[in-house]
């Protein structure tokens, strides 16, 4: 039994199982990006948000946060 036959027996599950694997590396990636963000200056980010939030809401302020 070849690695192809393996891969065809897998069937669906195999590629849902990709897909998901991808996922997960994609949120790690952006989770430490946004903490490195965050730990750079925490304090001017907060009070950049609060004054969007005040002025424009609070999905300004999220559009501001990404």
């Amino acid at each position: 039994m070849t690695i192809l036959d393996l891969v065809r027996a897998a069937g669906p599950l195999l590629w849902v199982l990709l897909a998901l694997s991808v996922y997960v590396v994609y949120l790690s990636a952006a989770r430490a990006q946004a903490l490195s963000r965050l730990g750079a200056d925490a304090r001017a980010l907060i009070e950049r948000v609060r004054a969007v939030t005040a002025e424009s809401g609070p999905q300004a302020a999220l559009v501001e946060v990404d």
